[in-house]
């Protein structure tokens, strides 16, 4: 099929919607002039109509991405975000290895192979997202650049086109998928799915004879003579956007004068008169829209006022924009209504003071959002602050880092020219092997690669290295005195972040609290830091670097309040990261509120966000070792619920594990490894670990892990016959709880130590499981309290309530 479009009529692509009456139907466009032409064009009214999802991506042939156009389909649908294809980029960026994916694919395979007709839960969920997407929008979508030639892809087009799920999901009847490739580049590789209902479609550019046609489409009110449509249409170069800001702005009596002018310096003319002719206005509204030039072509409305010294006109003169067809947008965000528009402002109207507004620009982003490093650096660099931008550019790369997404091999480059232009190469250098390094998670060595590389010459730089140096030192330290030392050194930089760069001062004090937690037990500094944060976050407003602040604490509240109270914070805190870009922050989110459930013994809950964190987090190498965490409690919480048998967890979990190096983690897994044992009834190789743990223990002076590791070697020896030995260790435990424990679980702890003496005292208990189920099954003195989590703590082997929670 074939059909012709032009670029200036909108009703074009509702009359091929309309014509076109499969569901799905791929259009390879013939001569295109840019990728997003036909999008830009068809903008306002795709989005207007109420007929199109509104769906764009720019192809990506080194990684494939299967099921992409259907999975973003559903995550915008979340976000109502139309142009933030961030996170779902991210979760199909290795999809074939992806346990969620892998079995929406099986169950396509399912369907054309004609078997049953039952999807699996997962593939049932897509389903159903892309039910409630197609209920609650338009049921038309329209893709472009989207990998639909790999398998997985494939077989999912085909099961939609075959029809075996209409009656399962109705509202597939209903919904059309457009998707738009172009028909030289990358054929070969679309022929499979284009011989289905394919449509050729010629996206034309106008001609002298169409231009009334044009001036009617885009300003029916403005009535010109056919000798001067002509002109206009020679001196535009046949250029769409150049037609319509020349018809709207330019004064036809010069039209004769400007036939040997380049479009672009007419547009800069006319703007000029234009300007002009607005007299006072004129020149506020231009000094106005210069500066939001400066920010972007499209600007946060807010940040543009934080820059302007008088604020109050500002409304009124971007009121007085729009109806000039300048600019476009809301309250909150405006876009220049063309490029060319933008490129006035920007490259002729900035000449004189484009340092001094830049440096005003970087100066209102620090007010706002403290954390976008990014944004403050590039105006820094236009303003001419090269050092401080290059400090800024390596800031942001740290970020991307620790927020587990892949570096940017352009911000590399970036840092490392200016690094030579600043003489900040060997710190760079220093700086880039010390992130492999973490990569391959040696901290060790990475510590030592940092430590030897000379010191760097700003304070912000030397700030970084320490704080980098106290994390690496956090993981890699096996004795008490390293501990405390990157401690000490995370406490410095924290007391002079603050007058230095107060988004680095946030993360400093977010890790502390960690430090003191993990470190020192120490709940009331933990505390003290969760109150500091929250006021400051509170007082910067509701703004997007707020609210990450906020629920970045809030999934910490395991460690510090009691779970009841947790848990709540913990969920509100997984949902706003789902919808989020911040994917390390989303992956301990769901990690958290996972060990909140386990706690409360709400077992398929946890399963459930422990798969999603699982599914989720091998596409972010930079951030695997949370996935010890996850598999940690993934494996605790199916031996609890019966779904795997100690040795199999044991056996899996030991594997991954031996993947890793050592660190801070090995007490947490190895703990539970050596429970799983004294499950199987290898009693005596489970109280080797133990005993070995103990050791490593008293090293360190955790005496958070100590208890937990004595009162399971205590339920090994009673196993082993060794009674008072037991009920000695139990009793010497529960007179030392961990200074980590929190008030409120103390008389749990008592509760139950209590309990498990009178029962050693009383019965004699040989069976492992048995002996880790007994109290569980016979208690009746529970109060309601403790009744919520009695599954969890009530057992004969105890895991730690804490050990769940990942790391910073």
């Amino acid at each position: 099929m074939s059909f012709d479009m032009f670029s200036w009529q909108e009703k074009d692509f509702k009359n091929l919607c309309d014509e076109t009456k499969e569901r799905i139907q791929f259009i390879k466009g013939k001569d295109l002039q840019s990728p997003y032409h036909i999008f830009n064009t068809f903008q306002e009214y795709l989005q207007e109509s109420g007929v199109i999802k509104f769906v764009i991506a720019k192809p990506n042939l080194d990684i494939v991405s299967p099921l992409l156009p259907f999975v973003e389909a559903i995550i915008e649908d979340r976000l109502k975000k139309p142009s933030d294809h961030k996170l779902a980029q991210s979760i199909v960026k290795d999809i074939t290895k992806s346990e969620t994916l892998a079995s929406i694919v099986a169950d396509v395979s399912t369907k054309l192979s004609g078997n049953s007709l039952i999807l699996t839960e997962r593939g049932n969920d897509l389903m159903v997202r892309l039910e409630k997407a197609a209920s609650q929008s338009p049921s038309t979508f329209l893709f472009y650049g989207y990998p639909i030639y790999d398998s997985f892809s494939k077989e999912l087009v085909h099961l939609l086109l075959s029809g075996k799920l209409d009656n399962d999901f109705p509202f597939l009847e209903k919904t059309t998928y457009y998707f738009l490739c172009d028909s030289d580049e990358n054929s070969d590789l679309y022929a499979d799915v284009l011989r289905y209902n394919h449509i050729d479609l010629e996206f034309k550019n106008p001609d002298a004879a169409d231009m009334n046609e044009i001036i009617n489409e885009i300003i029916p009110e403005l009535a010109l003579q056919p000798l001067d449509t002509e002109k206009l249409y020679r001196i535009s170069g046949g250029r769409l956007s150049v037609i319509e800001i020349l018809a709207r702005h330019l004064n036809f009596n010069h039209l004769e004068t400007s036939q040997s002018v380049a479009p672009d310096k007419l547009i800069n003319m006319t703007l000029d008169c234009r300007f002009a002719n607005m007299g006072m206005t004129g020149n506020l509204l231009k000094d106005t829209l210069k500066i939001a030039a400066a920010i972007g072509s499209s600007f946060s409305i807010p940040l543009l006022k934080e820059v302007l010294d008088s604020k109050a006109n500002c409304d009124m003169l971007l009121k007085r924009s729009k109806e000039e067809f300048l600019t476009k947008g809301d309250t909150a965000y405006g876009e220049f209504y063309y490029r060319e528009i933008w490129g006035y402002f920007y490259n002729y109207g900035l000449k004189e003071n484009f340092q001094e507004i830049s440096s005003a620009i970087a100066e209102a982003i620090y007010c706002f959002s403290p954390h976008d490093y990014l944004a403050r650096a590039y105006h820094l660099e236009n303003a001419g602050q090269l050092m401080l931008a290059c400090e800024l550019y390596i800031y942001s790369y740290n970020t991307v880092i620790q927020e587990g997404f892949k570096h940017s091999e352009e911000l590399a480059a970036k840092i490392n020219s200016l690094a030579c232009k600043c003489g900040l190469e060997s710190y760079w250098n220093a700086l880039t092997s010390y992130y492999a390094s973490i990569e391959k998670l040696d901290y060790a060595n990475a510590f030592d690669i940092l430590e030897y590389s000379p010191a760097p010459p700003t304070i912000r730089l030397l700030l970084l290295k320490e704080y980098l140096l106290s994390l690496s030192m956090y993981r890699f330290g096996e004795t008490y005195e390293q501990q405390q030392s990157a401690l000490v050194t995370l406490e410095q930089v924290t007391a002079r972040a603050k007058e230095i760069e107060e988004g680095f001062w946030c993360d400093c004090m977010t890790i502390l609290l960690t430090f003191y937690i993990n470190l020192n037990g120490d709940l009331r500094q933990a505390q003290i830091i969760n109150k500091e944060l929250t006021y400051y976050y509170t007082e910067k407003g509701y703004s997007p670097f707020a609210k990450k602040g906020i629920h970045a604490l809030e999934r910490k509240w395991n460690a510090i309040f009691s779970v009841e109270r947790a848990v709540y914070k913990t969920q509100s805190s997984v949902d706003f990261f789902r919808d989020s870009v911040f994917s390390s922050q989303y992956i301990m989110a769901l990690n958290n509120h996972a060990a909140n459930l386990m706690v409360l013994y709400r077992l398929d809950e946890a399963q459930k966000f422990l798969v999603e964190a699982l599914d989720f987090i091998h596409t972010y190498k930079n951030i695997a070792v949370n996935k010890i965490y996850i598999l940690n409690n993934f494996f605790v919480c199916k031996v609890l619920n019966r779904g795997v048998t100690p040795r199999e967890a044991y056996e899996k979990l030991y594997h991954e594990f031996s993947c890793f190096s050592s660190g801070d983690w090995k007490f947490i897994v190895e703990m539970n490894c050596a429970i799983f044992l004294a499950l199987e009834g290898e009693l005596f190789n489970s109280l080797d670990i133990l005993t070995r743990l103990e050791e490593e223990c008293n090293l360190l002076k955790d005496d958070y892990f100590l208890y937990y590791l004595r009162a399971n070697i205590a339920a090994i020896q009673y196993l082993l016959g060794n009674t008072k030995k037991a009920v000695d260790l139990m009793r010497n435990s529960c007179m030392t709880p961990p200074l980590l424990c929190k008030e409120s679980e103390k008389k749990y702890l008592y509760q139950r130590t209590d309990f498990w003496i009178h029962i050693m005292e009383s019965e004699n208990i040989t069976d492992p499981l048995e002996f880790d189920e007994y109290l569980l099954r016979n208690s009746t003195e529970k109060d309601q309290p403790l009744e919520k989590r009695w599954g969890f703590i009530g057992r004969g082997f105890l895991y730690s309530d804490i050990q769940f929670w990942s790391e910073p």
